[in-house]
């Protein structure tokens, strides 16, 4: 009962808006820095980086939520040809990371310790046999030589 005697309605506003009239039934004026509200902080717009390794991990959880409800299938739904649908499923998600890996290893590293994760991702993951892993790896390469401060040995990098 309490908690709806504090509940504003439009009405109560209007109300004491009203009650602030002064003697000619204008609203008293308020000095413009007090009417202006304050400044928001800019929200910070997320880098590359941080854009591809947020969508990466979602990739990953997706796969392995997959990976997790498949193997909580009885071997029955498992087994050939009963798995063509989930085997068509798990490729597809799959490939969704791979592309997502891919974007995150050509994303500029910020720092070392980025650095060092892109290059354990290129190596776990073996993105050299895959199409685009050359790219991804002259991108590991540019991050290295960026972030230790050495010229890139090719302009367009």
């Amino acid at each position: 009962m309490a908690a709806a005697r504090h509940n504003l309605t439009r009405r109560d506003v209007l109300g004491a808006a009203a009650g602030l009239c002064v003697g000619d039934g204008r609203l008293p004026t308020v000095p413009s820095s007090a009417a202006s509200p304050p400044e928001q902080p800019q929200a910070a717009v997320p880098s590359p980086w941080t854009r591809a390794l947020a969508a990466f991990r979602r990739a990953e959880a997706h796969l392995g939520a997959f990976r997790r409800y498949e193997a909580s299938l009885p071997a029955a739904a498992r087994a050939f040809p009963a798995c063509e649908p989930l085997e068509e499923r798990g490729n597809d998600l799959e490939s969704a990371r791979l592309a997502r890996l891919r974007t995150l290893l050509r994303a500029a590293a910020p720092d070392l310790p980025a650095l060092a994760f892109k290059i354990a991702l290129a190596v776990d993951d073996e993105i050299a046999f895959f199409s685009g892993g050359d790219l991804c790896l002259a991108a590991v390469k540019a991050d290295a030589q960026r972030l230790c401060g050495l010229p890139s040995a090719n302009p367009s990098a």
